[in-house]
C-alpha cells in the first residue's frame, strides 16, 4: 500500500483555505489527508470527499516523514516538506507564496490534467464578484454582459453569473460549471483542484504558478497601470489594469475551451 501524505495546516497564521487547496492539488493522485481543525471539515469533505483529521489529536512523531507542513513558524524536522524551510523572518504571502509552491514542485510532480469530452450542453460560470477590499480586481460589468451575449450565440452554452452563496453551496456551484471564468482568487483554486477548464483574468494580482497549467488560460491587461507595472498586490485606487483586459481575448480563450 502506498504511503498516506498528511497536509498539516492551522489556517490561523497567514495560510488560508485557498493556499491549502493549491497544495492539495499536488497530491490529488496520491493518498492524502488534511490535518486541521474540525470546524473546516465541511469545506474539505465537499472538495475531496474526505473528513479532515483533527489537528489536536494528530500524532506528528508517528507520521513525520509523510507530513507536508503548512503551519508557519512551527518547523517539523525530517518531514516530507516544510513551509518553514522556504522563507526566513516573517512569512509574507505576497512575496513567498510562489517560491513555496515552486519548491514543492521539486519534491512532487504536479498531476497532469485529465479533461472529459465536452458535453452537448455546457455551463459557463462567470465568477465576477470581488471582495470589498479588492474592488480594483473587478472586471467591468459591461464586459461581462458583452461576453454573455457573444456566448449565448452558441446553442449548447448556458452562461451563469456567480450567485451570492455561502462556502459549501459555492463549491457545489463551481462543480456544476464546465468552464470557469474568473478573476484571480479563491474560486480559481477550487476550480483548479476540481480540474475545471478555466479562464483567469489577471490584473493587479497574479498566480504565476498557474502559468504552467494547461487547463488554465490566463488573460493579462494589454497594459498594466503605473503602480502594478512595478509591483503587484498593492491596493491602489487608481488601478486601470482590469479595464485594459481585452474582452475579445477573453472570448477567444473561453471559445477554445468549448
Amino acid at each position: 500500500m502506498s504511503k498516506n501524505f498528511y497536509i498539516l495546516s492551522s489556517l490561523k497564521d497567514g495560510i488560508n483555505i485557498g493556499d491549502v487547496t493549491r497544495v492539495m492539488e499536488f497530491f490529488k493522485n496520491k493518498q492524502h489527508k488534511i490535518v486541521t481543525y474540525k470546524k473546516y471539515n465541511k469545506f474539505f469533505k465537499e472538495l475531496n470527499k474526505k473528513n479532515v483529521i483533527d489537528i489536536n489529536k494528530f500524532n506528528i512523531k508517528k507520521n513525520t516523514k509523510n507530513i507536508v507542513n503548512l503551519v508557519v513558524h512551527k518547523k517539523i524536522p525530517n518531514c516530507f516538506w516544510d513551509i518553514n524551510n522556504n522563507f526566513s523572518g516573517t512569512y509574507d504571502k505576497k512575496n513567498h507564496n510562489f517560491n513555496i509552491l515552486n519548491t514543492l514542485s521539486k519534491k512532487i510532480s504536479f498531476p497532469i490534467s485529465s479533461y472529459k469530452k465536452s458535453k452537448k450542453n455546457l455551463k459557463i460560470g462567470f465568477n465576477n464578484i470581488v471582495p470589498d477590499e479588492w474592488k480594483i480586481k473587478q472586471y467591468p460589468n459591461e464586459n461581462w454582459e458583452n461576453l454573455k451575449i457573444k456566448l449565448n450565440e452558441f446553442p449548447n452554452v448556458n452562461v451563469q453569473f456567480q450567485p451570492k452563496l455561502k462556502l459549501i453551496p459555492y463549491i457545489k456551484w463551481i462543480k456544476s460549471c464546465d468552464v470557469f471564468v474568473s478573476i484571480v482568487g479563491f474560486g480559481v483554486h477550487i476550480a483548479s483542484y476540481l480540474e475545471k477548464k478555466i479562464v483567469m483574468l489577471s490584473g493587479p494580482t497574479d498566480r504565476i504558478d498557474y502559468r504552467k497549467k494547461n487547463k488554465i488560460k490566463t488573460i493579462y491587461p494589454k497594459k498594466r497601470c503605473a503602480i502594478h507595472k512595478k509591483k503587484l498586490y498593492l491596493k491602489s485606487k487608481n488601478c486601470s489594469c482590469m479595464k485594459n483586459i481585452d474582452e475579445n481575448e477573453v472570448f477567444k480563450a473561453i471559445k477554445s475551451h468549448l
